[in-house]
């Protein structure tokens, strides 16, 4: 038989074979216990509005559909089972981290799939008031809802998940994706900062250099550079 006749065959017999679409078990599969690196700003976690309740959990639910995003301060009996009497929304960022602890249906919720993420990495949350006023690191936790017109169009959700989260096997992976090798959320350090403000979103450098007209700022991922006492690049 000739080579072109094979190839024809080969092409006919592609096009004859059933395409298999993603099931019920290969959506949940296919998130649970991974590493999901957030895509884009506009997802949030939750976080007790008083440090003080001691929560036993505070997810935030957070409405992800093909046109928006939706999510707001929760109150009531349900945050009050947690412990936590206002769940607060504490943003992520492009190339966060976050852990998919669960993945499920919400059936009173028109059997929308649903992941329960942790982020890993600790955002500085602002506590207290005046003179207490501190920045104090914490964990969020939220149940994204993906709603979608069809909920058993698994592709479809995988779709929009995945317009969000991309989702790895390990940490390590995950972070090579990420905003930072460590896989660390560092916040955005803007130009014109003070040494204060880069220090109050980053700590201390590991290493300061002073270069005469300039002083670098050295951390694991990155360089601050000041002149004048004012950050003019990051890299």
């Amino acid at each position: 038989m000739r080579k072109r006749e094979v190839g024809f065959i080969v092409v006919l017999l592609s096009l004859c074979l059933p395409v298999f679409a993603i099931d019920k078990k290969d959506l949940a599969e296919r998130y649970k216990g991974k590493y999901l690196v957030v895509l884009g700003d506009g997802l949030a976690v939750g976080v007790c509005a008083n440090l003080t309740e001691m929560p036993v959990a505070n997810a935030l639910e957070v409405k992800i559909s093909s046109e928006s995003v939706d999510f707001h301060p929760q109150g009531g009996i349900g945050s009050g089972m947690t412990g936590c009497g206002e769940i607060i929304p504490e943003a992520l960022h492009k190339g966060e981290i976050v852990f998919a602890r669960f993945t499920w249906f919400r059936r009173r919720q028109g059997d929308y799939f649903t992941i329960t993420v942790e982020n890993l990495s600790p955002h500085q949350v602002t506590r207290g008031e005046g003179a207490s006023q501190h920045e104090h690191p914490e964990y969020g936790r939220a149940e994204f809802i993906f709603e979608t017109s069809d909920t058993k169009d698994y592709d479809a959700i995988a779709s929009l998940v995945e317009k969000w989260l991309r989702p790895f096997d390990t940490r390590a992976e995950a972070a090579q994706y990420g905003n930072t090798a460590s896989g660390v959320y560092v916040k955005e350090v803007k130009l014109g900062m003070s040494f204060a403000e880069v220090e109050a979103a980053l700590g201390p450098p590991q290493t300061r250099a002073d270069l005469g007209e300039k002083i670098l700022y050295k951390y694991k991922d990155m360089t601050v550079e000041f002149h004048d006492g004012k950050v003019p690049d990051v890299r």
